[in-house]
């Protein structure tokens, strides 16, 4: 929820041109709390710890996955 240096989600929010309601830092920290959610899972193997971030990334359809690798 930091500025727009340090708070990727929200800068992509904004450059989203599929989400006409985000125009700004404060309509995508709006639009963050109202439909987004996380949890954390322990894996303590690296490669385990990816291939289960990739399985989520796939079967979530990550909308921003591109922007990060």
């Amino acid at each position: 929820m930091g500025p727009l240096t340090s708070a990727r989600l929200k800068k992509y929010l904004i450059d989203d041109d599929t989400l006409d309601e985000i125009k700004d830092t404060e309509s995508a920290k709006e639009y963050i709390m109202e439909n987004c959610y996380f949890q954390y899972i322990a894996e303590e193997n690296i490669q385990t710890r990816g291939q289960i971030e990739g399985l989520f990334n796939y079967i979530l359809d990550v909308r921003y996955i591109y922007e990060e690798h």
